[in-house]
């Protein structure tokens, strides 16, 4: 896209508050090369945060040169504008640097958003994806503990997920556990 003006002042800044950040963007014009400018008043907008931490696009759109209406007499010309503009958006595009582009779009710039503080901890304390050796490494670790506790082949889920429950986990389920107990034990030795 070509850029058909400059924006001056317009800074950003957010702040995060449980699952949403508020960002917001202070004042600043729009120069197009009319040598018409249009106002942006400061402007926020709340945007919920996500699992990942992402970055997001700031822009404002709609925003077109005045129209000039030519004086006569010799008086200068004078514009008549569309009024102060400052209704924020986001989006996720990455690639459209900071400035004034055709059809009313003005990039404002990019903000680097956190992940939600509630799924930051969970994340960061479980790998939620083993791989084949730390899968079966696990398998041979309940396989060993099975042994030890001399479980029958039947009816050890039910215990099992009882113990789990009284630990304070949440699941899994018996019928997981039941799963993963047969899976262990199917284990080849060799393998």
């Amino acid at each position: 896209m070509d850029v058909v003006g400059n924006l001056t002042g317009c800074s950003l800044s957010f702040g995060v508050g449980g699952n949403s950040a508020t960002i917001s963007c202070t004042s600043g014009n729009v120069h197009f090369a009319n040598g018409s400018v249009v106002a942006i008043i400061p402007s926020s907008i709340t945007v919920t945060l996500g699992v990942k931490a992402r970055r997001v696009r700031v822009y404002v759109a709609g925003i077109r040169p005045p129209t000039p209406i030519q004086s006569s007499a010799g008086l200068p010309t004078v514009y008549l504008g569309n009024g102060e503009h400052g209704l924020i958006g986001v989006d996720e595009d990455q690639n459209t640097p900071r400035g004034v582009y055709p059809a009313g779009l003005v990039v404002i710039g990019h903000v680097d958003l956190p992940a939600e503080a509630s799924t930051q901890a969970v994340t960061s304390d479980v790998d939620l994806a083993l791989g084949s050796r730390e899968r079966t490494s696990m398998l041979r670790i309940i396989r060993a503990l099975t042994e030890l506790a001399k479980l029958k082949e039947r009816g050890s889920a039910v215990p099992i997920e009882r113990q789990i429950q009284e630990l304070g986990f949440d699941g899994p389920k018996e019928s997981t556990i039941r799963d993963v107990l047969r899976e262990a034990r199917d284990l080849d030795p060799n393998r």
